[in-house]
């Protein structure tokens, strides 16, 4: 069992070293930080990444955001 743990810990670690460096070489420029709606953030995260997935399991997923998340 140890064997197979230390297998596992050695992929993860090389695969945390090959996205560090993609990540390098993508990066263009400064990490910028700004403001965001996090109410559009999990729409097109579930619209886009899940939605054809929740159709074909006709999951239905009901949002309600905080008045308070939307910036003014």
């Amino acid at each position: 069992m140890q064997e197979h743990l230390d297998i596992i810990q050695d992929a993860v670690f090389r695969c945390q070293d090959v996205t560090r460096k993609l990540l390098t070489v993508v990066r263009k420029t400064d990490i910028k930080l700004e403001p965001h709606r996090v109410e559009q953030i999990v729409d097109d995260v579930i619209n886009g990444m899940l939605g054809s997935e929740l159709l074909l399991g006709n999951v239905e997923i009901i949002k309600h955001y905080d008045d308070a998340l939307v910036p003014s």
